[in-house]
Order: structure tokens, then sequence, then C-alpha cells
């Protein structure tokens, strides 16, 4: 069997809400495979052929952004509640069973931290509905049928999660967001190639512009010497060699093409949403008609100023929930 790690994050723009790094690990019959094609008769990449095509509905596993195009959750929600299920057994049903799930080092009091996190626990999932209970449970039966079928697992779903406090701190002490990101989603991909002795490819989507990674490469996943393949613009490749193992990591423009990146990608995402959940209903208790915002530079500007006053009352401090860059 060969390890096949998939990283990705959500909300590195924004000055409001968590930066959210996930990686999905896979058990796969070799190191280079394509999921898509083995995960056919139960995954789709488009919304389109997610609804089509086929005789049974199928999962969309996409770049987050193709997910939540339209800007509902459902789809989105439905695919992360069903392979959270495949490895764990269960789905999550509030924010802090979530956390405990893709983030098990987080503290027993990694919430209760955050002023307005107190006493919150989003209920999952966000659209709750008989219908979509129903339809998670059948294709959550379906996938892993599938997936039996190819001697295929789907063993792991690992999320970072740095509020503004952790991520303003993370910044001070790597110099700049870029090496934060970096570095976070590589010690990711790190704790999941623990113990492990197979041939393993880590594929990550491009952070940025960044084109050189060897050096933060050895500081996080191996002593070992690492060979640069190339590094460009659209992709840099590295590897090293273990006792009776390989190890590869690339870093791919528009990486969410490779499944296992997707689905980090939408892992992220949605776990970054219901934050964002908790975010908008702790400033309604106090302003009943404000407009919820998703975090996003030009809508913070926004939300921020009407919220201003009552940061005053409270006598908050906007390190406790703003970026610094």
């Amino acid at each position: 069997m060969a390890l096949l790690i998939g990283t990705d994050e959500a909300g590195y723009g924004p000055p409001l809400g968590p930066l959210v790094i996930s990686a999905t690990a896979w058990d796969c019959p070799r190191r280079c495979v394509d999921l898509y094609q083995i995960l056919a008769d139960v995954v789709a990449d488009s919304p389109k052929s997610a609804k089509s095509g086929a005789a049974k509905r199928r999962l969309l596993i996409a770049d987050s952004k193709v997910a939540c195009k339209s800007g509902a959750i459902g789809v989105l929600e439905t695919t992360v509640l069903v392979l959270l299920e495949s490895v764990y057994g269960r789905m999550p049903k509030t924010l802090s069973d979530l956390v405990a799930m893709v983030m098990p080092t987080a503290s027993e009091d990694f919430l209760q931290q955050h002023f307005w996190l107190k006493g919150q626990d989003i209920q999952l999932p966000l659209e709750p509905a008989e219908s979509l209970r129903e339809t998670l449970s059948e294709l959550s039966s379906r996938f892993r049928t599938v997936c039996q079928k190819n001697e295929l697992r789907l063993s792991d779903i690992r999320s970072t999660i740095l509020l503004p406090p952790d991520f303003n701190a993370g910044v001070a002490e790597l110099g700049n967001k870029a090496t934060l990101l970096s570095d976070k989603t590589l010690r990711l991909a790190a704790e999941l190639m623990g113990g492990r002795s197979d041939d393993t490819l880590i594929e990550c989507d491009k952070h940025g512009g960044r084109r050189y990674y060897s050096e933060m490469i050895t500081s996080t996943l191996t002593d070992r010497p690492v060979e640069i393949v190339h590094e460009s613009s659209q992709q840099s490749v590295y590897m090293w060699s273990l006792p009776n193992r390989e190890c590869e990591v690339r870093f791919t423009a528009k990486g969410e093409g490779q499944l296992p990146v997707a689905l980090a990608s939408m892992v992220s995402k949605y776990v970054r949403e219901v934050f964002m959940v908790a975010w908008n209903d702790y400033w309604r208790i106090h302003i009943p008609d404000i407009k919820p915002t998703k975090g996003y530079p030009q809508d913070a500007k926004r939300f921020l100023g009407e919220i201003n006053e009552v940061v005053a009352a409270l006598q908050l401090s906007h390190a406790d929930f703003c970026r610094n860059c």
C-alpha cells in the first residue's frame, strides 16, 4: 500500500475568522493513482455531473469555491459530513464535536479561550432535514463499498485551526503569513506521516507565489537529504528516501484538481464556515439586525465599523478577534 496526502486551506486572506489548513490521507494500492477515476461511481468533480449522468447521486469533491459557487453550503456540508463519517464512524453533531474530530490535539478549552465562542456550540448539520440525513447515510454506505472494492481507504482527515490570536502569534514568530501557511501545512502532513512505513506522496496547492520549499521540508518533514526534482511557477517537486520507503511532495498551481487536495479544500472551507456562523451569532446578540459577514476584507471593514461601539463598550481588544495582516 501507499499513503497519499492532500492539503489545502481556507481563509488565508480574510481579517476575521480562522485560517483553516486541512489534510486528507488515503491508503492506496500505489502512490500515483487517479482517485476521481477509481471513485467515479460515487464521486464527481463538478456540480452538474454530481447531479446527473448517473443512476444515483454522487458526492461532489472539488475546489471549495466550486462547491460553494452559489453561496449555499448544502453540497459542501453533505460531502464533508459523509467523509468524516467514513473516517470516524459517526458525523459531528456540534462545532466542538467537529473540532475534536479534525483537530485532536486541540486543548479541551480551545473554544472557550475566545470570547465570541464561549458558551456557543453550533448544532450540525447547518441545514438539518430528515431527507438530508437519509441522503448522508446512503452516500456514506456507497462510498465505503466503492472504497473496499478498490482496496482504497480514506484513513484520516485533519485540520489546523488558527483563530486570530494564534494567527497573529504565528506571524510574529515566523515573520509573515506565507511562511506560517507553509510551515503549518507541512507540519500537518508530518502528523499524518507519523508511524507509517509506506511510500508517500504529498500533494499541496501552491502557497501563493512561493516557488522554493526545500528548506521548509527539511525542517518539518525529514532530516534526510532532499532532492529538488524541479521548481517552477507551475509546480515544485521534491523527493527523499527512507529505509524501504520513497517520499515525494508536490506543490502545484491549482492543485485542487487532485481529489485529496480538493477534499482538503472543502474540509477547510466547511470548518471555517461553521466558525463564521458562531461569529455572526455572537454579534447578533448585541446588534440584532447586523448583516452577517464571511470575514473577507471589504465586508470586514463594513462589519468592524458596525460593531465598533460595542467593542468599545465591552472593552474588547481588536487583537483578540482581528488579524494583524
